[in-house]
């Protein structure tokens, strides 16, 4: 399954340069009917409580936030619930899964960030690795998505350390044959 992933950006954030609702092929390995979702929603942006029902009323099925943005992030996660979303958290390559612990029963997905979002650069494999197992072993109902930097190179690697989702932007949209891109990653995520 493909569902659509949209990207919100405050340009105030860790995410500078990355485009807002920047669209990206999400590649589902596992999670047949994602929580029956079609449209995912990652806020980048500081504060995310205050835009919480606008994305809600938007049409988000599930809205995920980064822990370093809001200074309460349980009440961030219930918020999203009593939206009728469903709610996740985004872990950048620096943040430590012990940030996220306390709300993990409360999510449905983890994010796990290859890259520091909006920024190219190196990826993180094996801390995300690391993150995935860790997640995985912690909470075995949650969906583990992996971002930033999945390819067909690395597929196999991330969904063997626990990864259920794997989204990929530039493997699959930058390559002169998406339909072939897409098709390998999927070979190698399975």
């Amino acid at each position: 399954d493909s569902q659509q992933n949209l990207a919100a950006a405050d340009g105030d954030d860790a995410a500078a340069g990355k485009r807002p609702l920047e669209g990206e092929a999400v590649l589902l390995t596992g999670a047949t009917g994602f929580l029956g979702a079609h449209l995912l929603r990652e806020l980048l942006i500081f504060e995310p409580e205050r835009r919480i029902s606008d994305f809600a009323r938007a049409g988000a099925d599930l809205i995920s936030v980064h822990p370093e943005s809001t200074v309460q992030l349980g009440a961030v996660i219930n918020l999203i619930r009593e939206a009728d979303c469903a709610a996740g958290v985004v872990l950048n390559p620096a943040t430590p899964v012990s940030a996220v612990e306390h709300v993990l029963d409360e999510c449905a997905v983890a994010v796990v960030m290859l890259v520091n979002p909006g920024y190219g650069g190196p990826k993180y494999m094996d801390t995300a690795k690391t993150k995935i197992a860790a997640l995985r072993e912690r909470s075995p109902h949650l969906h583990i998505s992996v971002d930033g930097g999945v390819s067909s190179k690395n597929a196999h690697e991330l969904v063997d350390a626990g990864a259920n989702v794997l989204v990929a932007g530039g493997s699959v949209f930058s390559a002169p044959n998406k339909r072939a891109a897409l098709d390998a990653l999927r070979v190698r995520a399975s």
